[in-house]
């Protein structure tokens, strides 16, 4: 039986925090603190696909170029070589 887990809304942790004084350097400075990224599930498909296509497109590549000359009818395969034996 497969239980379905509820989603949780993300919760913000990390309020933004302004600059004290811009001029300041180092250790004094505070920095800004942004939310954490939320996973774009439709980014990731389209991205899965296109790198799919690009494989795939680097297969039909090999089978049509490389593949033939190494396992086809063309392939060349050198005679053994005969030694003569001086008497």
């Amino acid at each position: 039986m497969i239980r379905r887990v509820k989603r949780i809304k993300p919760k913000k942790r990390f309020t933004p925090v302004k600059v004290t004084d811009p001029q300041q350097t180092g250790d004094a400075l505070e920095h800004m603190f942004l939310p954490p990224l939320e996973p774009k599930k439709r980014l990731f498909v389209w991205s899965c696909v296109v790198f799919g296509v690009w494989v795939g497109f680097l297969i039909f590549l090999y089978v049509t170029t490389v593949y033939p000359q190494r396992h086809g009818r063309h392939a060349v395969n050198p005679e053994p070589a005969t030694t003569t034996q001086a008497s």
